[in-house]
């Protein structure tokens, strides 16, 4: 196991191992014939991108149903290569929903009150599925708080 420190770096690292002295007796016990013990160094790299997990934002959220509202729920960090899935229910569609793949955004509109659950899974990168709650609704009645006090008027 390698532990370099990079538990919260992202971006390129390299690493390099080289080696300039062999055990003959391996070589030896491995049928390879080997003659000068002092060979040249044997040398390999491995690139690697460091990348975040994904998560998504926000991870539950209400939204009120009406034409003109849209819903956002942003894929933050990850490989940026995912599969995007979504479960509405109660049926018919309470939302209409659309990934945007260049912008790693799902676009809600609601049409209808439910919840959408949308799950996503990064394609190349190790980690749970992730979900998002979005509970739409709509407004069925006002409580209206007022202090109970009558004024009565009385004339002159």
């Amino acid at each position: 196991v390698l532990s370099t420190g990079l538990s919260r770096t992202t971006g390129s690292v390299s690493i390099t191992l080289s080696s300039n002295t062999h055990q003959i007796e391996v070589l030896e016990a491995a049928g390879t014939s080997f003659q000068d013990p002092y060979s040249p160094t044997v040398e390999s790299s491995l690139s690697l991108l460091l990348k975040y997990r994904a998560v998504l934002d926000p991870e539950s959220a209400l939204v009120y149903n009406h034409p003109n509202n849209r819903f956002i729920v942003s894929i933050l960090h990850g490989s940026s290569f995912f599969y995007v899935d979504h479960v509405i229910k109660p049926r018919p569609p309470v939302a209409d929903v659309e990934y945007i793949k260049d912008s790693h955004q799902i676009n809600i509109l609601p049409v209808g009150e439910g919840h959408v659950l949308i799950s996503v899974k990064d394609l190349c990168l190790p980690g749970d599925l992730l979900s998002s709650v979005i509970h739409i609704s709509t407004i069925h009645f006002i409580r209206v708080r007022a202090p109970d006090k009558l004024a009565t008027l009385t004339g002159p």
